[in-house]
C-alpha cells in the first residue's frame, strides 16, 4: 500500500520559551519554519522505518546560524539515555535493561547533507543521543533558507511509552529527525526526559507510507492519494494501533 499524507503542524508554545516578548507586544516577533518531504517503508518483521527526507529550513530570526539541532526522540527509549538514567534513580527498571531487539533506536543510514554537502553529525549529550547537532558548511543568514537530506531508520521498542511496537501494531510518534525549535533564548535543544514535553516548529508535512496492503493507518493530515484503511477497520469494529 502506498500512501501520501500532508498536514500542517506546529505545537503550542509556551510564553516562556518563545521569541514573543514577555509583555505580549508582537512587535519584532519572529518564528523559524521547517518544512518536510518524508518517504517511509515500514518492515513490519524486524519493526524498522527506513526513511529519506528533505527537509527546508527557513532563518526568520535576526541572527547568523552556524548550526542546527535535531531530536532524535526514540533514543530516549533504551540504556545509556537520560530518559532511562531518570527512571533508574526513581527506582524504576524499565529502558535501562532492555537489549536488543527490544530498545527503540533512530539512525542515520547515511551522513546528512546540508545544501548538497556531507556533514558529520555530533551528539553533544552522549550516551544519550536524543539530539545532534549538524555543522553547518556555511553560516545561514536571516531570511536565508537551506535543504537538509537525511536518511534514517526508526524503531520503536517493545516496551510501550510514548511509542511501542506489539505484533503488526506501531506506534509511530516522533519518528524521524525533528528540528529544534530557535527562539529569542537560542536553541531549544534538552534532551528528552520523562518529565519533558515536545516543543517544535511550525511547518508542513508531505509524507509518503509505504505498507503492507492490510495495515490500516491512523495519523494526522489528509490523505492526498492512497487509502489508509479507514472503511475497512469501521466494517471490522476494531481500529488497530497507528502505523
Amino acid at each position: 500500500m502506498l500512501l501520501a499524507l500532508g498536514l500542517a503542524a506546529a505545537l503550542h508554545q509556551s510564553p516562556a520559551a518563545s521569541s514573543t516578548p514577555p509583555s505580549g507586544d508582537t512587535a519584532g516577533y519572529w518564528q523559524q519554519r521547517a518544512d518536510y518531504t518524508i518517504a517511509a517503508t515500514l518492515d513490519e518483521r524486524p519493526g524498522v522505518v527506513h526513511a529519506t527526507g528533505r527537509l527546508l529550513y527557513v532563518n526568520n530570526s535576526p541572527d547568523t546560524l552556524r548550526e542546527l539541532y535535531l531530536h532524535q526522540y526514540l533514543n530516549a527509549f533504551r540504556p545509556g539515555s537520560r530518559w532511562s538514567a531518570a527512571d533508574a534513580r526513581e527506582g524504576r527498571v524499565r529502558f535501562q535493561r532492555l537489549a536488543e531487539p527490544d530498545y527503540a533506536y533512530e539512525r542515520f543510514t547515511a551522513p546528512p547533507t546540508v545544501g548538497g554537502e556531507a556533514v558529520r553529525p555530533e551528539y553533544p549529550g552522549a550516551p544519550d543521543s536524543t539530539v545532534v547537532r549538524l555543522p553547518l558548511p556555511r553560516p545561514l543568514a536571516p531570511g536565508d533558507s537551506l535543504r537538509v537530506g537525511l536518511a534514517w531508520d526508526a524503531r520503536p521498542s517493545t516496551l510501550p511509552r510514548r511509542q511501542a511496537r506489539r505484533g503488526r501494531d506501531f506506534d509511530l510518534a516522533q519518528w524521524y529527525p525533528k528540528v529544534a525549535v530557535y527562539d529569542r533564548r537560542g536553541w531549544a535543544h534538552r534532551a528528552l526526559v520523562p518529565a519533558g514535553e515536545f516543543y517544535g516548529e511550525f511547518g508542513t508535512f508531505d509524507v509518503t507510507l509505504v505498507l503492507r496492503d492490510d495495515q490500516v493507518v491512523g495519523a494526522t493530515g489528509v490523505p492526498v492519494s492512497g487509502d489508509p484503511g479507514w472503511r475497512r477497520a469501521r466494517r471490522g469494529g476494531v481500529l488497530r494501533a497507528a502505523a
